[in-house]
């Protein structure tokens, strides 16, 4: 559809119509506002007689490659930290019905059980950092500051919608413990902490993505 769009706006330039024209014709014809200012917003705003098309932004295969790699540690970076805060928790309170049991808490010495986390912590929270600061560096000297490549915006949308959906398990699963008498400090505090994870995830990219949208 925005081939055809764009095919009538290069027609009409041709035929000596301004872009007032132009959008006020594809307006009678009962085109969406917001699809004839998408196909606009792909050309510059000047004096040529035929509409020049603005720069898109590429994206080498090394930038989609870093946010892959950036996005995976993040995850597992926060999958980490979280299992060994809900580890300290199995191990030292007891459930809602006054049990020291758990998905985390086990037989072994808790040592053992923090082991993998721990390593995993030691080795994906700094390559978090590493990576983003790479693809600062990949932004900055492509010159195109402004512009969020698709396959981040992508990335971010997808771990939104995972963050939306945690969250959404988490206050169920809140409910159901608080119906069943089962809600005991131990539940309540792993709530809290899963809610303050999604909601520095949330405020943490949704700038990126909100400002991206306001340009579109």
């Amino acid at each position: 559809m925005s081939v055809l769009l764009s095919d009538f706006i290069n027609n009409a330039a041709r035929a000596g119509k301004s872009r007032k024209e132009t959008m006020q014709a594809l307006r009678e014809a009962g085109w969406a506002e917001d699809q004839i200012k998408d196909v606009f917003s792909q050309y510059h705003d000047g004096d040529f007689p035929v509409p020049v098309p603005r720069p898109r932004a590429y994206v080498s295969p090394r930038y989609t490659a870093i946010n892959l790699l950036m996005f995976l540690v993040l995850y597992l970076s926060i999958w980490a930290v979280v299992s060994l805060i809900f580890t300290f928790l199995d191990y030292y309170l007891p459930d809602g019905l006054g049990k020291m049991r758990g998905l985390y808490h086990s037989s072994r010495p808790i040592a053992e059980s923090l082991r993998g986390y721990l390593a995993t912590v030691i080795v994906c929270v700094p390559l978090v950092g590493i990576t983003q600061r790479l693809i600062t560096r990949m932004t900055e000297s492509s010159g195109n500051k402004q512009t969020v490549p698709v396959i981040r915006l992508k990335l971010i949308s997808l771990t939104l919608f995972f963050a939306a959906l945690i969250l959404l398990g988490n206050f169920v699963c809140f409910v159901y413990y608080f119906l069943s008498g089962e809600l005991g400090m131990r539940f309540i505090i792993k709530v809290l902490v899963l809610s303050a994870v999604i909601a520095g995830i949330y405020y943490y990219y949704r700038p990126e993505v909100s400002s991206n949208e306001k340009k579109a």
